[in-house]
C-alpha cells in the first residue's frame, strides 16, 4: 500500500485518493495515520474493512489465538480495578509523595557515590540482614539523615507510625 500523495481540495474540503480502490473520497472516509508524513491511512475505511474481513477468513485460527492472548494479557488488581485506573491512582499519589521520592532518590545517589554506606546490620533488631533507609523527616535539609532497618523492622516502624497518626495505639 502506498500513501496517498497529495490531498485534493473540493469545495474547500480535503479529499484523498484510496490506494486500493483508486476512488477520491472525503477525508472522513479515511482513518488517521500514525505517521507524521501523511495525516490519513493510504486506504479508505471500506477497503480496510474488506482487507480485515478477508484476513480473518483466511487466518481464523491465528486471529482467535491472538484474541485469546489479548484478553488474557489485560491484568487487573485483586480488587478488580483495571490497570489504567491503578496507574492513574499511582500518578496522583506520586504528586503527594514528591518529598518522599526526592528523599529516596537522594539516598540512592549518596549510596552510589559513596557519600552514604549501607550497613549490613539492622539498627533496631541488630540482625545481619539487608537494610533499608528510613527517613524520620523528608525535609530537604534532612534527606540524608536516615536510620537503617531491615525490611521487617522498617514495616513495623511505619505500622506503628500509622497507628499513632490514626489514634489506634
Amino acid at each position: 500500500m502506498a500513501f496517498p500523495k497529495k490531498p485534493v481540495i473540493v469545495n474547500g474540503e480535503t479529499h484523498w485518493t484510496c490506494s486500493v480502490c483508486g476512488e477520491t473520497k472525503h477525508e472522513s472516509n479515511f482513518s488517521k495515520a500514525n505517521s507524521s508524513a501523511c495525516p490519513v491511512r493510504p486506504s479508505c475505511k471500506v477497503c480496510c474493512k474488506e482487507y480485515r474481513d478477508e484476513y480473518k477468513r483466511n487466518n481464523l485460527m491465528e486471529v482467535r489465538r491472538r484474541d485469546r492472548l489479548a484478553k488474557r494479557g489485560k491484568p487487573k488488581a485483586p480488587s478488580g480495578v483495571p490497570v489504567s485506573a491503578r496507574r492513574r491512582q499511582w500518578r496522583e499519589s506520586g504528586r503527594r509523595r514528591k518529598p518522599q521520592i526526592a528523599a529516596k532518590n537522594a539516598v540512592r545517589y549518596a549510596i552510589s557515590t559513596g557519600l552514604l554506606v549501607r550497613p549490613d546490620r539492622c539498627e533496631m533488631c541488630d540482625k545481619d540482614r539487608f537494610t533499608e533507609a528510613h527517613h524520620d523527616s523528608y525535609e530537604k535539609a534532612r534527606r540524608l539523615v536516615v536510620v537503617w532497618f531491615c525490611k521487617h523492622c522498617h514495616e513495623w516502624t511505619h505500622l506503628k507510625r500509622r497507628e499513632q497518626r490514626d489514634g489506634i495505639a
